[in-house]
């Protein structure tokens, strides 16, 4: 393929697997790109999950997304702009199709002059100083702004007084930018189902109830999981799978939750094998509707865990608090065809994915067409240059992620060498 002039600039929303990993394949090809992203640290939900690997690796590509978000910076034709929001799109000058308004709140601690030291953190009376991305060996910290005294209206300047390379400003206001640029790509991700809707659930009153996030948070400290009621290793575990996915009840907004979420049979069942290995003697149970084929490596997995695991498919009703903090399930017996009860020590609710918090923005901002559950509708026809991809545009795992960014770069870059074939009239995507 040949190069593409760099005077190309691409915007990339989004600074998740997707986003990163379309910039590094935008970057190659010799284009600039200006990857924006929401929070103040790169690498978005797949930051959160712990590896699973049990004696060999389970391919669920934790790793492969790691080394992504540590050699992005390393790329001198990739601009990042963290803490950032994408607020308006106009017709671009000076050649460009657009003009993109970007809106920059000040990340407080620069990463620059960050030396992660720790004082900040050892002093603030709210603690809400911490590394910005501990998976990552994080070389800064970052200022959770919802906790901090300083911007919620009190007298606070301790962690600025002790940082010993004045990388703590409070004094820098948000401010806006405005870049020219050839195409735009969202990869903005999506949103993990909020367990709290599920009340018959007792997520947030239960100690012992927590989500597979909670348990993917655990995996990268310990490698293992931990009953939050006593930190003591569970000795019966129950992953209730399809919680927020593939039902109606659930749905608190106007589009469709009859869905699958596509990856949690993948880590319910791979955190359940690391389990049984970290844990000998531990019984884990899987209550499923259906166990989704999810990948190459699905058959052997699926015949291991047949093994070691046991697996009821049933839809538990109702979950209660029980003696010595264990959580009763209630659930209909399939093989007795009457409502049953069983203790278990630790209860991890596999919840779904959900569409992203500002896909109706985006959808208006750009003229993007939205599917009946929420996601934008990868298969239809945009203006030309506006690109979407990754989980935004449905639900998939990080490798899943990966392919739909490279696919979207592909078009970018051919869009790019040939901008005169296209700039007239609409451009079809295709599935990504």
């Amino acid at each position: 393929m040949a190069a593409v002039v760099s005077e190309k600039r691409i915007l990339v929303v989004g600074g998740g697997i997707t986003g990163v990993s379309a910039a590094s394949q935008l970057a190659s090809a010799g284009l600039q790109v200006h990857l924006i992203e929401r929070g103040d640290h790169l690498g978005g939900q797949a930051l959160e999950f712990g590896c699973k690997a049990t004696d060999t690796c389970q391919q669920c590509n934790v790793c492969l997304a790691l080394d992504r978000f540590r050699t992005i910076s390393q790329i001198s034709n990739v601009y990042t702009h963290l803490s950032s929001r994408l607020i308006s799109v106009s017709p671009g000058p000076n050649g460009s199709r657009y003009q993109a308004t970007v809106f920059t709140q000040p990340l407080l601690i620069d990463p620059a002059k960050c030396i992660a030291c720790g004082l900040c953190a050892s002093i603030c009376p709210a603690k809400c100083i911490s590394p910005a991305t501990p998976a990552l060996g994080s070389s800064y910290y970052a200022v959770d702004r919802s906790r901090c005294l300083a911007l919620n209206g009190q007298d606070c300047s301790k962690c600025s007084e002790v940082c010993p390379t004045g990388a703590i400003d409070f004094s820098a206001g948000p401010h806006s930018r405005d870049l020219d640029v050839d195409a735009i790509l969202l990869a903005i991700g999506y949103e993990p189902y909020d367990a709290l809707g599920q009340g018959t659930y007792g997520y947030g009153s239960i100690p012992n109830v927590i989500t597979g996030l909670d348990a993917e948070r655990q995996l990268q400290d310990s490698t293992t999981l931990l009953r939050p009621s006593d930190s003591r290793p569970p000795t019966s575990v129950a992953f209730i799978q399809c919680v927020g996915s593939r039902t109606q009840e659930t749905e608190p907004s106007a589009f469709s939750g009859q869905y699958c979420s596509a990856v949690c049979c993948a880590y319910a069942m791979r955190i359940s094998r690391l389990l049984a290995q970290k844990t000998p003697g531990a019984k884990v149970t899987i209550f499923y509707m259906d166990l989704q084929n999810f990948g190459k490596d699905y058959q052997s997995l699926y015949n291991d865990c047949h093994d070691r695991l046991c697996l009821i498919r049933s839809r538990p009703s109702r979950l209660s608090p029980a003696d010595n903090d264990s959580v009763l399930v209630t659930y209909e017996d399939p093989q007795q065809s009457r409502v049953s009860r069983r203790a278990f020590d630790l209860v991890v609710l596999s919840i779904g994915i959900r569409p992203p918090a500002d896909v109706r923005r985006f959808a208006d901002m750009l003229n993007i067409d939205v599917d009946e559950h929420g996601f934008f509708d990868s298969s239809a026809c945009y203006r030309p240059g506006i690109f979407v991809a990754g989980t935004c545009t449905g639900p998939t795992d990080i490798a899943g992620s990966i392919d739909r960014a490279t696919a979207a770069s592909a078009r970018i870059i051919a869009d790019a060498n040939a901008p005169g074939l296209r700039a007239g009239g609409l451009i079809c995507r295709g599935s990504q």
